[in-house]
């Protein structure tokens, strides 16, 4: 609930200034004049690394999947090295695409809508009909399973806030395109709020179904094919590789156990593996990789303009270079460029350090909550003056809906630097304490040195509105 009202607080100003750049534009219209230039600084670069990690998150995560697809089908375990090298090639895909002429990336933005709804629902479906629910409504909603290693519902559940928070980021993707849009000051709200809406429906589906079909045995699901597998169906594993079951019953003896022919980790690809079998999970597997796929070809999408809005406004180095659209595709083309740079990079540090990309890519929800809130606060405040509805307005219920979402967003902020593990090392230490707030100080320092010479703020196409 506190996402939607968020996204209601920003569908409303959405409708008044639909510009590229969403936040970045809406911060240097609504803050006060002396600070609009520093503020709309913040927020976009808060943004673009909120953007920029969580896209690399996709990238990773869709070849994840598909590397555990493979060892659930062959018993073939793909290497680091391998699938940082697959992650490139699919983020070069998805770079390539977005180099397409607007009109071809509009029909594909509209049939990968389509196609996550319908696979979400396809996927819970064949789920569901593969296999009778094992878990009754009591389990399903009042049963919880606590990995933290910390004694504490409420503190576990409130860490439950992060995977929501991923799942909702970056839903002001809709606002980047709103000048390649037809009737942005309708289109775009609409968009965030269908966005809200459908993600909140198929989310509620698909957890429900994943549920009702996971095995109450959390150890089979633990120890992964097939050990998990002789252990969910109670019967011996005669398997070589079962080197988590002891061969002359089910106990299990080494729940770390991540030799040829276990999934490693993947959670749903074990479901899907349990429920539907060899062939029809791995199935089930690839129609996931493609919905990520879809998914991180948007972000992309989101990201690269983002870049370029801000370049359009002299907010990064080499400014005027990635401002330049392309004639005959209109596309923002350097822009694509330095996303493929970036988050390429990103994507290199599995090589290194495993713990360092999760971390980093972690904090992309706190990048695009504290990106949210700092407009939605301005238009509470000194943007009250200026600021005048259009299309979508939410009315009396706009200052009530806009102060929820403020403080939603401030709470659920100060969730994602808490500790997930615990005893805390340096493995699981939660090291966005650190890291936002010292990308913070890099930012600023940045603006102090150059930035401020060359960024007076968002251009302005006009005067603001003054309010009668």
């Amino acid at each position: 609930m506190g996402c939607l009202f968020t996204g209601l607080a920003m569908a409303e100003i959405c409708s008044t200034y639909p510009q590229s750049g969403s936040v970045y534009y809406w911060t240097g219209q609504m803050a006060p004049p002396s600070w609009a230039p520093y503020l709309s600084f913040m927020v976009g670069w808060i943004n673009f690394l909120g953007n920029m990690a969580n896209s690399t998150s996709f990238a990773n995560g869709c070849i994840t999947i598909l590397a555990s697809a493979v060892t659930m089908k062959t018993g073939a375990v793909l290497s680091v090295g391998v699938q940082v090298a697959l992650s490139l090639v699919l983020l070069t895909f998805w770079c390539l695409q977005n180099c397409l002429r607007i009109d071809q990336q509009g029909w594909i933005t509209a049939a990968s809508a389509a196609c996550q709804v319908i696979g979400s629902f396809a996927l819970v479906i064949a789920t569901l009909g593969t296999r009778t629910p094992s878990d009754t409504a009591s389990e399903v909603f009042f049963f919880y399973y606590n990995g933290t290693g910390i004694d504490s519902v409420g503190y576990v559940s409130c860490l439950g806030v992060l995977v929501s928070l991923y799942c909702y980021g970056g839903f002001e993707a809709g606002s980047h395109l709103a000048e390649e849009t037809r009737n942005a000051s309708k289109v775009a709200p609409r968009g965030i709020v269908y966005c809200m809406i459908i993600s909140f429906l198929t989310g509620l589906f698909l957890i429900l179904g994943f549920l009702y079909c996971t095995p109450t045995d959390k150890a089979a699901l633990e120890l992964g094919y097939p050990s998990g597998v002789a252990l969910l169906l109670d019967r011996p594993c005669t398997d070589p590789t079962c080197g988590g079951l002891d061969p002359s019953g089910n106990t299990p003896v080494n729940a770390s156990f991540t030799g040829p022919g276990t999934v490693g980790g993947q959670a749903l690809v074990n479901l899907f593996w349990f429920t539907a079998g060899e062939n029809g999970g791995f199935a089930l597997a690839l129609i996931l990789a493609f919905l990520v796929y879809l998914s991180g070809m948007a972000s992309v999408t989101s990201v690269s303009r983002m870049i370029f809005s801000m370049a359009r406004d002299n907010a990064f180095p080499f400014s005027k270079h990635l401002r330049k659209v392309n004639e005959k595709t209109k596309s923002p083309v350097y822009s694509i460029l330095v996303t493929f740079i970036c988050q390429g990079l990103l994507l290199l540090l599995p090589l290194g350090s495993s713990t360092a990309f999760v971390q980093i890519t972690a904090m992309s929800s706190i990048g695009f909550q504290l990106s949210y809130g700092i407009p939605i606060f301005l238009k509470l405040t000194t943007g009250r003056k200026v600021f005048q509805p259009n299309w979508f307005n939410l009315g009396r219920l706009s200052e009530p809906v806009g102060w929820v979402a403020v403080g939603w967003i401030i709470c659920s902020t100060v969730i994602l630097f808490f500790p997930q593990e615990a005893p805390i090392n340096a493995s699981n230490m939660n090291y966005a304490i650190a890291i936002i707030p010292g990308l913070l100080f890099l930012a600023t320092i940045y603006w102090v040195v150059a930035a401020r010479f060359s960024f007076n703020g968002p251009i302005r196409e006009g005067e603001i509105p003054s309010s009668p």
